[in-house]
């Protein structure tokens, strides 16, 4: 079939008297997604179409778009986007899935400065259970990466992009187009070959990802490549050491750390083949906490934070903080629960309270560094967000060094 000059749908356009246009999402290589309606039912849609002005042969683009097309209308998963329609429009293909009312899981992470454990095994549990479904359709997905998953508000991941899936058997790598995806990418993906184990290493680079590395979450880290070493079989996530050490495991840190060496392994043939295999390695992994627990995590330890009750910390709080060069006081801060909402309160410590945070960092008191207070009361309040990390007792100088540092989890 010869492809028809691209036409360029607009905002306001009407395709087959069923989906409006509201506007554009985005571009990439291969296709553009734009929001719209369904006139039937007045539902939010995502309508895909071939991206004419990239420099990809219009013809592939139109291909992709219709495999794409194919694979969606052939599954049917909660945590995967719901085909709504395919077709063609003044020559041009489309495809209509669900629109997700929640935000992107990289986006979602960076916001959060990495999730808890806990919750991080929940989300990568239920991605797991998608795999697993594709696999046994034998559909390997090839593009398992942060930005192509979505977090509904009740936290439900849920895929979006198949741009990239492909038919393929267990243990029969195929061979074809080449996959690149940042730092995500399996190494064999860069050479054309695809497995199931593919698709199991991008899994694991998703928890990974979802995790703190220090400071922040570890997806920034691994976007920059400070995680990526050269192998023989190309780029890969480093695991000569153990990735726990790096990131915040808590409890999980021995699981995590043979699902990391064992599914980030260079060599896709020395991987887990298939999802059972992964989730044999997961048995040994701690219940996750029940939803909407709320608590603090100090160095590996997780203390369960109850309305009605509250903690103070400090040397001889009932939470204890003891640093070395006891910078933090002895009733340096507490925590405490009102009208809906946690806060922090600096009890007139010595060196300060700060929250660290994506968009910038509040000071809650500065400190009585002069000596001018005898200690006790109340100094300095905020209300906490999920993800803040506490930074008790922080120099005047640079404020970002802390002596330690308290994460508040929800």
């Amino acid at each position: 079939m010869t492809t028809m000059m691209p036409i360029k749908i607009q905002t306001g356009d009407v395709i087959n008297n069923r989906f409006r246009v509201d506007g554009l999402i985005k571009c990439g290589g291969m296709g553009c997604a734009f929001l719209g309606t369904d006139i039937f039912n007045n539902n939010k849609v995502v309508i895909k179409v071939p991206n004419y002005t990239s420099s990809n042969d219009p013809k592939f683009l139109e291909d992709k778009l219709e495999i794409e097309a194919d694979v969606l209308s052939k599954v049917s998963h909660p945590n995967i986007v719901r085909f709504v329609a395919r077709g063609r429009y003044m020559g041009m293909p489309y495809l209509v899935v669900e629109y997700i009312y929640g935000e992107r899981l990289d986006d979602y992470v960076k916001r959060m400065g990495g999730l808890q454990p806990d919750k991080a095994y929940s989300i990568a549990m239920t991605l797991l259970d998608v795999l697993e479904y594709l696999h046994h359709l034998n559909i390997i997905y090839r593009d398992f990466t942060p930005d192509n998953i979505m977090i509904r508000a009740s936290s439900e991941p849920v895929i979006i992009d198949f741009g990239t899936a492909k038919s393929g058997m267990s243990g029969i790598p195929l061979k074809g187009t080449i996959v690149r995806h940042g730092h995500f990418s399996a190494p064999e993906l860069n050479n054309g070959i695809a497995s199931y184990s593919s698709d199991i290493y991008m899994w694991a680079v998703v928890l990974l990802s979802m995790l703190r590395c220090g400071n922040e979450a570890c997806v920034n880290r691994i976007e920059r490549g400070d995680l990526i070493i050269t192998t023989s079989y190309g780029f890969s996530i480093n695991t000569r050491k153990p990735l726990c050490t790096i990131a915040y495991c808590g409890n999980y840190g021995n699981v995590f750390d043979k699902v990391f060496s064992s599914c980030l392994e260079a060599d896709y043939r020395k991987r887990p083949q298939s999802v059972a295999e992964v989730k044999a390695i997961l048995m040994g992994a701690p219940p996750p906490l029940a939803p909407g627990a709320v608590y603090l995590t100090i160095g590996n330890n997780s203390i369960s934070l109850k309305p009605g009750e509250s903690y103070i910390l400090g040397r001889e709080g009932n939470i204890k903080v003891v640093d070395p060069g006891n910078y933090v006081s002895r009733r340096h801060a507490m925590i405490t629960y009102r009208g809906g909402h946690w806060f922090i309160q600096d009890l007139c410590s010595t060196n300060g309270t700060i929250i660290n945070r994506p968009s910038g960092s509040v000071i809650v008191y500065n400190g009585n560094r002069s000596g001018i207070r005898s200690g006790g009361g109340v100094c300095g309040e905020a209300k906490l967000e999920c993800g803040d990390i506490i930074g008790l007792a922080f120099s005047e100088r640079d404020p970002s060094i802390q002596a330690v540092q308290v994460i508040f989890r929800c």
